[in-house]
């Protein structure tokens, strides 16, 4: 009943929008489905895979874990394709794979493998955790990016920029529900069409978590890629690093160290 008050006040957000007539010589608005499909076709379309580390420190402060990870995505094929694979700190032992596979038509399927050798497990949540991070498999899959009927989210409460770029809030609920998460709230940067931040919504519309991109990549066909993604959960006393060192075989040259 909660999750379905929180759908509610985000639907009653965009019927107020569309009764709004545009001001005169102003360039139509997108509409919010509009905005995420041009989103999702900013990003790698065709197999890539991204190599880097996952660091869960203190803001500022000591390194508490690192380890590796690799990120296979096809998200042009039919189904779109999600690989995430988790690493040691070294590198050389796989600790767990998860796949998340999506229908153009019909609902994410994901799975999860383990041990050695690899053999499926119970499958995880898309709300549930990436190792002991602050990260979690909705926010490796980027999955909301597909979720039907999103909103403009017009609240005045809500800051529209994130690191001093100005963006369009987005908020869309999951199609099927999600253990602990009513619905998710976007920042989509204005200028590149970009997702620069994400925030999970509880059943109360409070934010139980969050993640927002500190550095992109653009590469030369007009694509974006994350380098740094930082996340934490609601009262968490330590933050979740993702930094990407490369985009399949090029190793980037401007390699970040965890900040």
């Amino acid at each position: 009943m909660k999750r379905f008050i929180v759908f509610c006040m985000a639907v009653a957000v965009a019927l107020a929008q569309a009764g709004a007539a545009p001001e005169e010589g102003k360039k139509e608005r997108p509409t919010a489905a509009q905005l995420l499909k041009a989103c999702r076709e900013g990003l790698p379309l065709n197999q890539a895979s991204l190599n880097g580390r996952l660091i869960v420190r203190k803001p500022r402060g000591f390194i508490k874990t690192e380890s590796r990870f690799r990120l296979e995505i096809d998200w042009g094929a039919e189904p779109a394709v999600a690989t995430c694979t988790l690493y040691d700190a070294k590198g050389t032992t796989i600790v767990e794979r998860v796949v998340m596979t999506r229908p153009r038509l019909g609902d994410a399927v994901i799975q999860r493998f383990a041990g050695n050798p690899l053999k499926e497990q119970l499958a995880p949540s898309l709300a549930s955790r990436v190792a002991d991070t602050d990260l979690t498999w909705l926010d490796l899959t980027l999955d909301f990016l597909w979720w039907p009927e999103p909103v403009y989210d017009n609240g005045p409460a809500v800051d529209r920029s994130v690191l001093g770029r100005a963006c369009e809030v987005v908020l869309a609920a999951p199609p099927k529900p999600i253990p602990g998460c009513a619905a998710v709230r976007m920042w989509i940067d204005k200028q590149t069409g970009f997702l620069m931040k994400a925030e999970e919504l509880g059943t109360l519309g409070e934010t139980t978590r969050y993640f927002w991109v500190q550095k992109v990549k653009k590469f030369a066909d007009e694509r974006w890629m994350i380098r740094l993604l930082k996340a934490r959960a609601r009262e968490s006393a330590y933050e979740t690093q993702l930094l990407v060192d490369a985009l399949d075989d090029e190793v980037f040259s401007d390699r970040l160290d965890s900040e």
